[in-house]
């Protein structure tokens, strides 16, 4: 708590520094037509970002994070290179990690076919975000990247994900393009430290049996097996369809009984099909999923561990207004044969003012027995360099076993700013 306490000093110091660069150099500043082979080839850029969350129902604080975040691109002809890390110093998380972390989020090569007569191929490999799907927001196949449950929250529609390491190819056709991805090792599973507020209950009940003697705890969060997705995808005048595949491992480990008081949690082995199409029509775009995934855990009230087919349905649309509003509003439908069904809405609105430099904006969650997530905020951009963000999150809902019900005391509100150098 002392730490916390100092939150205001550490903000301060971050500002203090960001504000000496702030009349430096435009780092892009350049002529690009300039013959510095240095110049033409390397881009390098920085975030300064302070995050501060606090609980709204609770006086804590949810985050006090600073974070440098780097990029660095490297580009040719025929290849490039793109490496983004950051380092995080966040005091409030004392309690269940290191307050200090560094970590690799994005490093990949890709080459261009061009370079050995294959124009229309691409090969990228390293670790990396991958979406997948037509659906803006939630999506039946967005897969190829495990949900990143030490910090899930993304927006309030969509969860955070993380890269993963894999190989990818890349090849347009005359009738579509195909997309192929696969995944030596598997998805980099990140779940929740022990005791964070991001540690789902079934998970904390699980770690306090094994601390306290009463069953034996073994975690393969990590196979470490290979996963793959393909993707075949048609772009025609007006609209796109496509249909892809995914198998692997929940994002979930499922705990299964292994003998007395023997307790293995690991994810199961899933398939996933996938059909998707998009339709423009002047300002308006529609949209639509289907996807069938033959076996995946499912916790009921009671925290009894179901297998269950699941099939989905989502119908979507979204508009530029003449006004630059923006809506964007989804229904979908998960069907269990041998579970309940759960179904809602997702939407979102947002809307620039002031010559494009403040944006305000709603997105949220809604679905079965009150799930929901909700974030109201506010961007403002005071110039290339600055930007300032205020939100409140709200978040909870479902029975027992679910994660929002377990996430209901996350509630939070965000004052924090982000530098561009």
């Amino acid at each position: 708590m002392v730490l916390c306490k100092r939150l205001p000093l550490y903000s301060f110091f971050i500002l203090l520094i960001s504000c000496f660069t702030v009349y430096a150099d435009d780092t892009f500043d350049f002529n690009l037509n300039e013959q510095t082979e240095f110049k033409k080839n390397w881009r390098f850029s920085n975030t300064l970002e302070s995050r501060n969350r606090k609980f709204t129902n609770q006086q804590r604080w949810l985050s006090t994070r600073q974070r440098l975040n780097s990029s660095l691109l490297y580009e040719q002809e025929t290849w490039k290179a793109y490496i983004n890390t950051y380092l995080d110093y966040d005091p409030s998380t004392y309690r269940y990690q290191p307050t200090t972390r560094a970590d690799l989020n994005e490093a990949y090569m890709v080459f261009h076919g061009s370079a050995i007569d294959l124009p229309a191929t691409q090969l990228t490999i390293g670790k990396q975000r991958i979406t997948w799907g037509t659906t803006d927001g939630r999506s039946t196949i967005d897969l190829l990247n495990a949900t990143y449950l030490r910090d899930p929250i993304a927006n309030g529609r969509t969860i955070q994900k993380r890269p993963s390491w894999l190989m990818r190819l890349e090849q347009q056709f005359s009738f579509g393009a195909v997309d192929l991805v696969v995944m030596p090792f598997g998805r980099e599973r990140k779940l929740p430290k022990y005791g964070s507020p991001w540690e789902p209950d079934s998970f904390h009940q699980l770690r306090e049996y094994e601390k306290s003697g009463l069953i034996q705890l073994t975690k393969k969060y990590n196979p470490h097996k290979p996963e793959l997705g393909a993707r075949f995808t048609q772009y025609n005048q007006g609209y796109d369809w496509g249909f892809a595949y995914f198998e692997g491992y929940s994002d979930l480990p499922s705990a299964k009984v292994k003998g007395n008081n023997h307790i293995l949690l690991e994810p199961t082995k899933q398939r996933t099909w996938n059909i998707n199409a998009a339709i423009s029509q002047n300002s308006n775009t529609y949209r639509i999923e289907a996807a069938y995934t033959d076996q995946l855990p499912v916790y009921d009230k009671q925290g009894l561990l179901y297998f269950s087919e699941l099939q989905q349905v989502i119908l979507g649309w979204d508009r530029n207004f003449n006004d630059n509003l923006y809506a964007n509003i989804q229904l979908f439908w998960d069907h269990y044969p041998n579970y309940k069904d759960n179904y809602g809405a997702t939407f979102a609105v947002n809307k620039p003012f002031f010559n494009d430099t403040l944006t305000l904006g709603v997105s949220g969650f809604y679905g079965y027995n009150n799930e929901h997530s909700v974030e109201t905020y506010a961007e403002y951009a005071y110039n290339d360099h600055w930007t300032f963000i205020a939100r409140l999150y709200v978040l909870g809902g479902g029975h027992s076993q679910s994660l929002f019900r377990s996430y209901s005391n996350n509630d939070f509100i965000e004052l924090g700013f982000r530098y561009f150098f």
